[in-house]
C-alpha cells in the first residue's frame, strides 16, 4: 500500500497553544517550523512582529501545509491577510483552529481558495486555563482540495494530541485516547510525554510505516474527539457528493 509522504508543516500563532500543538506535530514525526507570539498581543504589536521577518516567502517556503493557533480572532486577521497568506505557496493546505468570528473566516476562507491555497477551519475557543470548547473538524469537503483531507486529518489531530498531553486539552485528557495506536515505535505514555519520537531510518519501508502509524495514531485522537462528542463526525462521502 502505498502511503503518502508526511507533510512540512509551518505552526504560526500564540504561545502557549503554538507551542503544544508544535509539540505534538514533532511527537508524530512531522517537520514543524513555529513562529509564536507571546499570549495576549495586539494586532498592532502582532503587525510589528510579522513585519520585522525579512522574508515570509523564503520562511514559509519548505512548508506544504500551515497550522494557525493565534489566540484573537484580530491578530489572525491582520497577520494572515497583511503577511502570511501573501507568502503562502499555491497549493498549500492550511488549518485553522484558532479563535475567529464568522464573517472573519468566511472571508479568510474565501480570499485563500481564490490565491490557490485550501483553508480548513476548525476554530478551538481557549481561555488561560485551556480549551473551552472544540469548533468542528477540519473539511476540505466540496473543495478542490478533498484529496488532502488525510493531511488535515493528521495535522490536526496531531496538533490536539499536543494539546492533550500538555494538560490543555479541557475536559479532553489522555485517558480518552486508545493507547495501542503507537505501540510500533513507542510505548504510549513515554509518547504522550514527548519523551521518545517516532523512529527514523533511511529504509523506504520504515518511513513509510513510520507514515502510516503516524496517521492511524491522529485518527484515533479525532475518533475519540467524536465519541467524546466532543465535536460533530466527519462528513460523509453523501455530505460531500449531494
Amino acid at each position: 500500500m502505498v502511503v503518502p509522504a508526511l507533510p512540512v508543516v509551518a505552526v504560526l500563532g500564540s504561545a502557549p497553544v503554538a507551542h503544544f500543538a508544535a509539540h505534538g506535530l514533532s511527537s508524530v514525526g512531522l517537520a514543524a517550523h513555529t513562529w509564536a507570539l507571546p499570549g495576549r498581543y495586539s494586532a498592532r504589536r502582532a503587525a510589528a512582529m510579522a513585519d520585522s521577518v525579512p522574508d515570509w516567502s523564503a520562511q514559509l517556503a519548505p512548508c506544504d501545509t500551515i497550522l494557525t493557533a493565534f489566540d484573537h480572532p484580530s491578530v489572525l486577521e491582520v497577520v494572515m491577510l497583511q503577511h502570511l497568506l501573501p507568502a503562502v505557496r499555491r497549493g498549500a493546505l492550511w488549518i485553522q483552529i484558532g479563535p475567529v468570528t464568522e464573517s472573519g473566516a468566511c472571508a479568510l476562507t474565501d480570499l485563500s481558495q481564490r490565491m490557490g491555497v485550501a483553508c480548513a477551519q476548525a476554530p478551538l475557543r481557549w481561555s488561560p486555563d485551556g480549551i473551552a470548547a472544540y469548533g468542528p473538524l477540519p473539511s476540505l469537503a466540496r473543495t478542490p482540495w478533498r484529496a488532502r483531507q488525510p493531511d488535515a486529518n493528521l495535522v490536526y489531530g496531531a496538533a490536539i494530541a499536543g494539546l492533550v498531553s500538555s494538560g490543555f486539552g479541557g475536559t479532553f485528557t489522555a485517558a480518552d485516547l486508545p493507547r495501542a495506536t503507537a505501540h510500533d515505535f513507542a510505548l504510549w505514555d513515554a509518547e504522550l510525554r514527548g519523551t521518545i519520537t517516532w523512529a527514523r531510518s533511511d529504509e523506504p519501508a520504515a518511513e513509510r510505516l513510520a507514515a502510516m502509524e503516524a496517521r492511524t495514531h491522529c485518527e484515533a485522537v479525532i475518533a475519540a474527539l467524536v465519541r467524546r462528542g466532543l465535536v460533530s463526525p466527519p462528513t460523509s462521502q453523501q455530505d460531500e457528493h449531494p
